[in-house]
């Protein structure tokens, strides 16, 4: 296996380690000269998350490629487990820097503290493709805060939440039998807006994780008929 060393904020590295977490508690991690990229989905198969951290986020970066499958693919793939990497993470200071090394293992070093944590065989973890042919007829850009409190609300009256967009707004909407929760954002009460007819219902359980990691920016939401949501957004800074 080729050989990383890194040196990056931790909370840069959190954010990016946050976002995956909401998912997923383990993932291949694929490493090349442009950056970290994480590509998983969820065990139920319902959502998948995409996180890509470039080379420009650390403030070291220095990859070293083995063999000829790495020099080929120009990058080495691990498995990691995000969980134990969040959890070593709430032990890191929020100003400090850390220390990645990855080999056989993974190192983390802060401070006076150092980790170490077992790679898994990235072959044990299911390889994820992004599904294609999906057809979105609108695009909303709002703030990502604004559409988490969304999703609060709804989670509190519904365990499904309908998006849709009709006549120049964007409507969150739950519903059970005795009560209703609606929120309605005109084009002028959003940062950019794409129009066109889009309905679709989601489980709160995956939206309300996946709305927290936007909750400190604007989020791209694409959407259709009856088609799974895409999210986007940057983090950290």
């Amino acid at each position: 296996m080729g050989m990383f060393e890194g040196m990056i904020e931790k909370m840069t590295l959190w954010e990016a380690v946050r976002a995956a977490h909401a998912l997923v508690t383990e993932s291949r991690v694929f490493i090349d000269d442009k950056g970290w990229h994480i590509k998983a989905i969820d065990p139920a198969n319902v959502a998948m998350v995409v996180v890509d951290v470039p080379s420009e986020a650390f403030h070291k970066y220095e990859l070293k490629l083995e063999g000829e499958e790495e020099k080929e693919r120009k990058g080495v793939e691990i498995g990691v487990s995000i969980d134990k990497t969040a959890e070593i993470l709430r032990s890191v200071g929020r100003n400090e820097e850390v220390f990645l090394a990855v080999r056989d293992t993974m190192f983390m070093k802060f401070g006076n503290f150092t980790f170490s944590m077992n790679l898994y065989d990235p072959s044990s973890i299911r390889e994820v493709k992004e599904p294609t042919n999906i057809n979105y007829t609108s695009q909303v850009i709002m703030d990502g805060d604004a559409f988490r409190r969304a999703m609060d609300a709804a989670k509190r009256i519904s365990e499904y939440v309908t998006l849709s967009v009709k006549n120049a707004a964007f409507t969150v909407k739950a519903e059970r039998e005795d009560m209703n929760m609606e929120m309605k954002l005109s084009e002028d009460e959003l940062f950019d807006f794409e129009e066109g007819d889009a309905c679709s219902s989601f489980s709160l359980e995956y939206l309300t994780s996946m709305a927290k990691v936007f909750a400190n920016t604007q989020v791209s939401i694409k959407l259709g008929n009856d088609v799974p949501i895409r999210m986007e957004g940057k983090i950290a800074d």
